[in-house]
């Protein structure tokens, strides 16, 4: 990550589709070289090394630790992104542990958002340790099903999730294909929690809702947002959308 640095940490509320109230944020970050803001995904993407992805999470959640205690924002948690890479690997379990020791209450904030952009090479270490995670007392959601290595088959194979995310591609196609029907029906046999990414008007968040999808994200409730810009959120803990006239 030579000349590419973090220009900051943005939080995008996670909304509870049934009665409009906010369940917690994701952290996104943001890459700069200096001059101008990087794609997100290419950053991350170029990111190999195991070590240089647990610096980067780690970095993540010593920042959300600091700003939620800064503003006494501490009815929330919030969702980490985490690769299986790093999940896999031979140091998680004293790395998490690390983590854990040095921040007591973590578990009451951080939440960890397992993303597809990694192929899960060991699934009997991946699954070990996730189990670890959770009886750590860790909250484990499994990011964009549909996308990348997270496809639908994931659901069936991973245990101890707690919600699934379903990409924001399929979201997007809400209207034309049963996909969102779909996962939904197989998440419920599962009682395992949904989470919409991508709701960007009214009618797609009344369509989640009927359907019973458990919680949204998306710029019709929220765009990313500073610490201090979700302080100001939260002080208000529910999202009035409006029936479009």
């Amino acid at each position: 990550m030579n000349n590419i640095y973090i220009s900051e940490i943005l939080y995008q509320a996670k909304v509870n589709l049934a009665n409009m109230k906010i369940c917690g944020f994701e952290a996104l970050v943001r890459f700069s070289n200096g001059t101008d803001i990087l794609n997100t995904d290419k950053v991350i993407d170029s990111i190999t090394s195991v070590l240089d992805k647990q610096l980067l999470t780690s970095y993540v959640i010593n920042r959300i630790i600091e700003d939620s205690t800064e503003l006494h924002i501490n009815k929330y948690r919030f969702a980490v992104n985490i690769s299986p890479q790093e999940i896999e690997d031979i140091s998680f379990k004293e790395w998490i542990l690390n983590i854990k020791n040095k921040y007591k209450n973590i578990n009451d904030i951080i939440e960890f958002e397992i993303i597809e952009k990694d192929f899960i090479n060991n699934f009997n270490i991946f699954s070990e340790n996730i189990k670890f995670l959770k009886q750590l007392g860790f909250y484990i959601s499994l990011d964009d099903i549909g996308s990348g290595y997270n496809t639908l088959g994931m659901i069936n194979n991973i245990s101890n999730i707690d919600y699934i995310k379903i990409d924001r591609k399929i979201i997007n196609s809400i209207n034309t294909c049963n996909l969102v029907e779909c996962i939904l029906k197989i998440a419920k046999t599962k009682e395992i929690r949904v989470l919409a990414e991508g709701i960007e008007d009214y009618n797609t968040y009344k369509k989640l809702k009927d359907l019973n999808c458990d919680m949204g994200q998306g710029y019709f409730f929220h765009k990313p947002q500073n610490i201090k810009q979700i302080a100001k959120c939260t002080i208000n803990e529910f999202i009035m959308p409006s029936e479009p006239s």
